[in-house]
């Protein structure tokens, strides 16, 4: 080999090997950037992270961690500190949660039931007053009605990955209310419900919907007389220190959540993460029922070491109250499901129990 085809030889081997040489570089970076910047999941709900949600969220940020730490990621923003829940209504200026997760600014959220019934109505059943006599009970019918219940949500993409126990819900206000009629001309919060309004307005009572984040404020202002809360939600939002020292143990509806993403961003996640999150979200569902039922007990004893008097009602009394008056059972039961309605007795461990013998009378006005 003459010198000149040495150096073109030594050339062309040194150009190959500096293409090799930044081909595998590029290899590497890709390799190494899929692994730096994993599929985020921002997570946004509305509770203070003690409360059994707050738990599960944290809960469900440590598992992925420990699962998919090279593939998911997530971040949980509690006490609405990047939305409300619900949708966005006519009056308001900004986006809700459901909004934002169609729109894939968050990837997870868990809304309450009253929050989503009035544009998607079979939930409504979930805010019928005095229908379930605790967390566990409307868990069931939820199971067993699923399909049914979130068919309207997944027409429009949605997935419910989880029905979330949240606890019975309870009454509190600025004097005592030891019969119905004293709720007469008070004016209580409420969440964006048209069921919850008929069954306060059945009473007598004044509604005013606003978002949990602005309940505190409403009550230190005078805006509003009382809520309605679960035991964990009063004592972590701290109601009894600005004003509302009368607490009744109404037990009168039920406070659930659904844990939901939107199928533009789920369905983009491999088969292997999808299974592994579903089995995350499994374990943190019984974690979340069971601190649903642990913190009712535990609040309601925190607030009574408080020297606050926690009493409890003549449960037919109120409920007879609300479903005594025809007119109001039909405003009640003008958007229910009969089999719905049916189903729900059929979970009930006491099916003469008030609502059930008057809601008998009128099931031919619910929706079949």
């Amino acid at each position: 080999m003459d010198r000149t085809a040495f150096i073109v030889s030594i050339i062309v081997a040194v150009i190959c090997a500096s293409l090799l040489y930044l081909a595998g570089a590029e290899d590497s970076s890709q390799n190494s950037g899929s692994k730096a910047v994993p599929t985020t999941i921002i997570f946004s709900h509305v509770v203070g992270q003690h409360t059994p949600k707050g738990i599960g969220a944290l809960m469900f940020k440590r598992l992925v961690k420990e699962r998919l730490a090279d593939k998911v990621a997530v971040q949980v923003y509690p006490n609405a500190l990047l939305y409300s829940d619900g949708f966005k209504g006519v009056t308001d200026k900004r986006d809700k949660v459901m909004d934002a997760l169609k729109a894939g600014k968050v990837h997870l959220a868990a809304p309450s039931l009253s929050q989503l019934s009035d544009k998607h109505p079979a939930l409504k059943i979930f805010d019928l007053p005095f229908l379930f006599e605790d967390g566990e009970e409307a868990d069931k019918f939820y199971q067993e009605n699923q399909k049914l219940l979130v068919a309207s949500l997944e027409k429009d993409r949605y997935r419910v990955l989880a029905h979330w126990q949240g606890g019975m819900k309870q009454l509190s206000a600025n004097k005592s209310l030891k019969a119905p009629s004293d709720v007469q001309n008070l004016t209580f919060r409420i969440q964006f419900s048209n069921t919850v309004e008929a069954s306060f307005t059945a009473m007598g009572a004044e509604v005013k919907k606003m978002d949990f984040e602005a309940v505190y404020k409403a009550l230190e202002r005078g805006e509003i007389d009382g809520q309605e809360n679960t035991w964990s939600n009063i004592y972590s939002e701290k109601y009894f220190e600005i004003g509302n020292q009368y607490f009744r143990e109404t037990n009168h509806g039920y406070l659930g959540y659904l844990l939901i993403t939107h199928a533009t961003f789920w369905d983009k996640l491999s088969s292997d993460e999808r299974s592994t999150l579903e089995k995350i979200i499994k374990e943190v569902t019984e974690e979340v029922n069971e601190q649903a039922k642990r913190q009712e007990g535990e609040a309601k004893e925190k607030l009574k070491g408080k020297s606050i008097k926690v009493e409890k009602i003549d449960r037919e009394e109120w409920c007879g109250a609300i479903w005594g008056n025809p007119e109001k059972r039909k405003d009640l039961l003008s958007q229910i499901d009969v089999k719905l309605l049916k189903s729900a007795k059929t979970v009930s461990t006491d099916q003469n129990r008030c609502p059930f013998p008057q809601i008998g009378d009128v099931e031919s006005s619910a929706v079949d």
